[in-house]
C-alpha cells in the first residue's frame, strides 16, 4: 500500500477497502483527461502483474535516458510549452514516451509515471482488461473539495460533500494556507468526521 502524506481518510480502511480488491489492485480512476489513474493511493497484492508491468516500463525510461534538460531552465520552459498540447487526452500523452522524442526533448512531463499506466493499459491488451475489471472508484470523488476550493462558492459544497460521507478519504495539498478561509473550515469539519473508534490492540498474555 502507498498513501501520500497529503491524504486525510475519513472512513477506517477495512470498511470499504475490499469492495474494491476483486483485481488485487486498488486505485483512484481517472483523475483528468490525459490521466488513467492516480498514484497517490495505490493498493496491489504482492507481484501483482500490472503493478510490476508498470514498474518495469517506468524504470526504464531513465535506464534509457538522462534526461539533461530536465533540471534547466530550458528543460522547464519546454515542459511548460508542451504539456498543454500533448495532455489534452490520453493517446496525446503517449507521445511523450517514444524513444526519439525522449532522446530528442532530454526532458520528461511531470506525470510520466500516470502517462506510462495510460501505455500500458491501452485497449486490446491483457492489462487493459484486468483494468478494466478492476471495480471502479473515480478520483473525482477524494478529489472534490480540491476542485471546490478553486470556486468562490465552494465552501458550502464542500462541507456538504464531507457530510455526505460519500468520500473515504481526501486528496488534499501541501500548498495550501491551512489558517485561512475555505481551508481552515474544511480542515475543521475533516478533524470532527465521527469516526469509529480504533480498535485497541490486543493485549493477550
Amino acid at each position: 500500500m502507498w498513501v501520500d502524506a497529503t491524504v486525510y481518510c475519513t472512513r477506517p480502511l477495512d470498511d470499504w477497502i475490499g469492495d474494491y480488491l476483486a483485481t488485487g489492485f486498488l486505485a483512484f480512476k481517472d483523475p483528468g483527461p490525459d490521466r488513467r489513474v492516480s498514484s497517490w493511493f495505490l493498493v496491489a497484492e504482492q507481484g501483482h502483474e500490472l503493478v510490476c508491468e508498470w514498474r518495469r516500463r517506468f524504470a526504464g525510461h531513465f535506464e534509457r535516458h538522462r534526461f539533461r534538460l530536465q533540471p534547466t531552465a530550458l528543460g522547464r520552459f519546454v515542459v511548460r510549452q508542451l504539456t498543454p498540447v500533448l495532455g489534452q487526452n490520453t493517446r496525446r500523452t503517449g507521445l511523450w514516451l517514444l524513444p526519439w522524442v525522449q532522446r530528442l526533448l532530454q526532458v520528461y512531463p511531470y506525470f510520466l509515471l500516470h502517462y506510462t499506466f495510460n501505455e500500458i493499459v491501452r485497449p486490446g491488451t491483457r492489462l487493459a482488461e484486468l483494468w478494466e475489471a478492476t471495480p471502479t472508484f473515480r478520483a473525482v470523488i477524494p478529489h472534490r473539495i480540491l476542485h471546490l476550493a478553486r470556486r468562490p462558492d465552494g465552501l458550502g459544497p464542500a462541507l456538504v460533500h464531507i457530510r455526505s460521507g460519500v468520500a473515504p478519504m481526501y486528496k488534499l495539498s501541501w500548498r495550501v494556507d491551512t489558517e485561512r478561509g475555505y481551508w481552515s473550515a474544511v480542515l475543521h469539519a475533516l478533524q470532527t468526521i465521527d469516526m469509529p473508534p480504533t480498535p485497541s490492540p490486543r493485549t493477550d498474555s
